[in-house]
């Protein structure tokens, strides 16, 4: 089983660049003029992921270890 800040180093690792990826999407979506609703839809789900992305990187490394192999498991 993997040790919580391996996990955590994991979890980070995928998130930054998630949301970098995210947050150039929602900039090329705030940028449209007149978004169909399929568009405004897209940009809402975005906004979402975007926000869970920067909920899940303010956790910090003490509330990771505090979790310990259980977040292993339950996240496989």
């Amino acid at each position: 089983m993997a040790d919580p800040l391996t996990v955590a180093a994991s979890v980070v690792g995928i998130t930054v660049p998630a949301l970098h990826g995210t947050r150039l999407l929602l900039d090329d979506l705030q940028r449209i003029k007149d978004p169909s609703e399929a568009v405004k839809n897209l940009k809402e789900d975005i906004l979402s992921v975007d926000m869970a992305l920067n909920s899940l990187q303010a956790v910090e490394d003490r509330e990771w270890e505090s979790l310990g192999g259980t977040i292993v498991v339950e996240s496989n």
